[in-house]
């Protein structure tokens, strides 16, 4: 194992752990956008995740090369605190449950908006005239597509 690469690793998870305390404050904000109902805060909240869902995807792969570079590739975080020094163990340990919580958070907070998503969707489904859920061609509340009325173009179709 690289001891100078597994500093640079555990300096590299405190990064994350920043990180993953913006990405917790994002999950807080689209809960509170959604709430709101209001569109326009609905879409800034959706492209501020998106952008947030690809910082997650370069900090996991930086991850996995400076697991690499440590000797430490496939290795748990959990056992990384084998690996660290004696005197360092309890802060990477700490850095460990600090990063669990705040995934943990992300997950909870995230399965709360994927709920508010739903339950909107079906509140504005029961919410449409009968014949219009018949006969739109957009999507229902379940993501399918619907037969459209005959003589009637998409652009006339209410979504």
């Amino acid at each position: 194992m690289n001891k100078s690469a597994f500093n640079e690793l555990l300096a590299f998870f405190t990064e994350y752990n920043v990180f993953l305390e913006k990405a917790v404050q994002a999950q807080n904000e689209k809960i509170e956008a959604l709430l709101t109902h209001d569109v326009e805060i609905i879409e800034k909240s959706a492209a501020k995740q998106q952008a947030v869902g690809m910082q997650f995807a370069k900090y996991e792969e930086r991850r996995q090369k400076l697991m690499d570079a440590a000797g430490v590739s496939g290795a748990t975080f959990e056992q990384l605190v084998d690996f660290a020094q004696d005197e360092e163990k309890q802060k990477v340990r700490d850095l460990y449950h600090c990063m669990q919580d705040r995934i943990n958070q992300i997950k909870f907070l995230n399965g709360k908006a994927m709920h508010l998503v739903e339950t909107n969707l079906k509140v504005i489904d029961m919410e449409l005239p009968v014949q219009e859920r018949r006969t739109s061609r957009g999507y229902s509340g379940d993501g399918k597509t619907h037969s459209p009325k005959k003589g009637t173009s998409l652009f006339e179709t209410k979504i």
